[in-house]
C-alpha cells in the first residue's frame, strides 16, 4: 500500500511535534464541538486525521475524537429529555422533528439510533433527541453512539488509502 504524503503546516509534518498530548486534546475538543453543532464537519476532521504522520497516532486520535463527538451529542440527548421545556425557536423545530419521527416510527428504537450513528440516516442529532425524549438509558445511548460513530469514522478514514487503488 503506498504511503500518503503527511499533512504539512508551516513546513513541518503535523506528527513532527514533540508531544501527542495537544493533538489528542485538540481531537477531543474538536470532536465535541462537531458533535454539538450538527454541520457534518466531523467527517472532514476524520479525513485530516487519516493523513497524519506518524501513522501510530491515527487510531488514538480517531478514538479520542469519536469520544468527544459522542459526548457532544449528549447536548442533543439532553435536549430530548427537556423537550417539554424548550422555548428557543430553532431548537424547538429540531425537537419537534425528532418527535414527529418517533411518532411515525415507534418501533425502530435502538435500530434507528444505531443506523443513524453509523450512516447518519436519519440525522444523528435528531435520533439523539429522540433517544432523550423516550428516555433511552444513558449508558445504552453512549454505547450505541460510540460504536456506530467509531465504525463510521474508521470507514471514512480508510478512503484516502483506497483512492490510489481506485484511480486508473
Amino acid at each position: 500500500m503506498p504511503d500518503l504524503e503527511p499533512i504539512r503546516l508551516f513546513g513541518r509534518a503535523l506528527g513532527d511535534f514533540s508531544s501527542p498530548g495537544p493533538a489528542l486534546a485538540s481531537a477531543f475538543l474538536l470532536g465535541g464541538l462537531m458533535g454539538a453543532i450538527p454541520i457534518g464537519a466531523a467527517e472532514l476532521l476524520v479525513l485530516l486525521i487519516a493523513g497524519l504522520e506518524p501513522r501510530g497516532m491515527v487510531l488514538p486520535l480517531l478514538l479520542v475524537m469519536t469520544l468527544g463527538h459522542v459526548l457532544g451529542k449528549l447536548l442533543w440527548y439532553w435536549a430530548g429529555t427537556q423537550h417539554h421545556r424548550i422555548r428557543h425557536q430553532w431548537l424547538r423545530r429540531q425537537v419537534d422533528a425528532a418527535e414527529a419521527f418517533l411518532r411515525t416510527r415507534p418501533r425502530l428504537g435502538l435500530a434507528a439510533l444505531a443506523s443513524s450513528a453509523l450512516v447518519s440516516v436519519p440525522p444523528f442529532h435528531l435520533t439523539a433527541i429522540g433517544a432523550g425524549v423516550v428516555r433511552t438509558p444513558l449508558f445504552v445511548f453512549l454505547l450505541v453512539a460510540f460504536v456506530g460513530r467509531a465504525v463510521r469514522f474508521a470507514a471514512i478514514a480508510t478512503v484516502p488509502h483506497l483512492v490510489p487503488f481506485l484511480l486508473p
